[in-house]
Formats: C-alpha cells, structure tokens, sequence
C-alpha cells in the first residue's frame, strides 16, 4: 500500500496501462477555486498538474486525460500527459454533459453521458476527431465503462441491475443477480466479469462478477493503513487484471459540537 495523495482532498480516477501512474483530482484549499487535475507516479515522484476541472480517466496508451468540462456549449476535453496542448471536442445540440466518460480501447473514441434539450440522459459515442455524436443507451440509462474487447459498455441506473449494452446496436442484457447498489470499478482483462464494489464498507470488498452467470468472488479487500475515523472509501480504480487499485478514502478525526439552550 502506498499514499500518493498530494493534500488533503485527493480522488482517484484512472490507473494508467503500464501501472505506473495514477490520475486524480485535488480538491483541496491550495489549488484555489477549481479542482486541479493531476498525475503521478507510484515512485513518490512529484504530482504533474495537467489542467483545472473533472477528470475521467486515461487514454488507452496514456498520452491523453479526458476531462469532462460543464462549460457551454458542451464539449469534452483531452489534456496531454506530457508535451503537447488541450484538444476540445465539440458536442453540438446537447444542453448538459454528466460525469462518466470513458475512451473505448481503440483510443479513437469516447462514451459519454450527456442529454439534449429537454430529453433525459442517456449515453453516447463520439469520435476523438469529432462527428455526430451517436446513443447507445436508450433514454433514462446511463453506460460508459468499456470492456477490453471494445464489444460492449457496462453501468447501472437507480434501482436497476447492472447491464451491458453491446456496442455493435444489439439487445442489452442485465447481469444475474447484480440488484444490490454495486458502484463499477473495471472490466476484467477478458471481458468476461467486472469488478463492482458497494458503497460504505470499511473495509472494502472488490467482488468479481461474471457478467453471464452473476457469481461473484471476492477479488480484493481494500484496508486503509489508519481506520481510524474511516467514514467512506470511494472512488476505486482498477488496472485489467485486478492486480492494483487506487482508491480515495474520507477519514474524519475529530469533530466539534456546540450545543445551545441548555437549562
């Protein structure tokens, strides 16, 4: 277990291909009123800030950050890892882009979530050089987490299983048994199971779950070094095979009260 937070309010994103580096927001009171956008290394080499905002994560060869920007018009944005300058990308006609982005593997396009003028959300693809941007959820359902093999995207709604949406226009189909709150963390290197945690369990199991069968195992138990005062942990990111994960935990160590009107 290594601390690769920067000040006090760090949020991991993405891990990087090769394992190396993790994506995180700071949020914290020195980087002013936007969130900073930062990379480091699991050496303990310094943070690279790499912009201001939210990010998603990582481009499948880790060249590029996707950052999902609330300005108007409503657009996306590639920060580079490294020389280079922010690439936006135009998406014309939709009223508000939500969080959840993600680069399919073959690195040339994007699932976002967003919704068009007095429509409900739903999730789409859009190519990095730009286009029209196409659904691939219906209405209401929200699905942007990508398997390896580029064949399918994978979420959960409110109140809804979890599904997966091929990405080729065919039927989508609700993974057995996933009715619980589960929060997606990854795809496992074959494209056959995901990785899925629930909110509030200190300590965190990482459960596997085959995607065609529902069985679940136990894939990692995530322990903060100090638990004391671990209200949350949340958000984990994954790498493919479920080796290593970054996770961001909310810890609170001492609380004042002031009580008024006693008699």
């Amino acid at each position: 277990m290594q601390d690769l937070s920067w000040y006090d309010w760090s949020i991991a994103k993405d891990i990087s291909p090769d394992g190396q580096w993790v994506l995180f927001e700071e949020s914290s009171e020195p980087t002013g009123h936007n969130d900073a956008i930062a990379i480091r290394k699991i050496d303990g080499s310094p943070p690279i800030q790499l912009g201001e905002g939210t990010v998603e994560g990582l481009s499948p060869d880790g060249k590029w950050a996707l950052s999902v920007s609330q300005d108007k018009p409503a657009h996306l944005t590639l920060l580079p890892v490294g020389p280079g300058q922010p690439v936006q990308i135009a998406l014309d006609g939709f009223e508000h882009l939500q969080s959840g982005a993600h680069f399919l593997t073959d690195g040339q396009h994007i699932v976002f979530n967003g919704n068009q003028p007095g429509r409900p959300a739903r999730s789409y693809v859009v190519s990095i050089s730009g286009g029209k941007a196409l659904p691939i959820t219906p209405e209401g359902m929200l699905a942007t987490v990508p398997s390896p093999n580029g064949k399918y995207v994978a979420g959960v709604s409110v109140g809804r299983p979890i599904s997966v949406y091929p990405l080729n226009g065919g039927a989508p189909r609700a993974v057995p048994g996933s009715e619980l709150p589960y929060i997606l963390c990854g795809w496992s290197a074959d494209s056959k199971a995901l990785y899925v945690y629930l909110m509030g369990e200190v300590p965190m199991k990482i459960e596997r779950v085959d995607i065609t069968t529902g069985k679940t195992t136990i894939a990692r138990e995530l322990v903060p070094a100090d638990r004391a005062g671990v209200v949350s942990i949340a958000p984990v990111a994954t790498n493919r095979d479920g080796s290593e994960f970054a996770y961001s935990y909310y810890q609170t160590l001492s609380v004042l009260y002031v009580i008024s009107g006693l008699k």
